[in-house]
């Protein structure tokens, strides 16, 4: 049953989602920072409350061991991809991300110390770079459309 439950959740909602990042941000947010237990309604509506549990749990760490396989370029071009999606001010965006280092809140709770620290290490020179990148304020145009 959990492999039916994680072929849904990639079916129905990740497959919709075209970033490695905003998969991460969407999978992390399902996760109850007390427990660690992930939840989703209508996935345990179809199946039950522990099955949608593993199956976010396992696409969690899918698309987390997905990211870290990137080369920085392709890394900076899913940071891209996901930022293009966002309707705030992007550099308002990423000044938070530095000020609140929320992207230490994407990872799995099963990833290693070492991948932790790799994933922490690119998001905050992607981060740096994006707020560069919208320093000027004024347009939101696309990171990969500046000069």
């Amino acid at each position: 049953m959990n492999r039916s439950a994680v072929e849904d959740l990639w079916r129905v909602t990740l497959s919709q989602i075209p970033s490695l990042l905003g998969r991460l941000v969407y999978l992390s947010s399902l996760r109850d920072p007390n427990t660690g237990l992930y939840s989703h309604h209508g996935l345990a509506q179809r199946f039950d409350a522990a099955s949608a549990d593993v199956a976010i749990g396992e696409s969690h760490q899918d698309a987390f061991g997905r990211w870290l396989l990137l080369k920085v370029g392709e890394q900076r071009e899913d940071c891209e991809l996901y930022w293009s999606s966002l309707l705030e001010e992007k550099r308002l965006v990423a000044e938070m991300w530095i000020k609140t280092e929320s992207y230490r809140s994407l990872f799995p709770a099963s990833a290693s110390p070492a991948q932790r620290a790799d994933f922490n290490a690119h998001m905050e020179i992607l981060l740096e770079w994006l707020r560069n990148v919208y320093a000027g304020g004024g347009d939101d145009r696309d990171a990969s459309q500046r000069p």
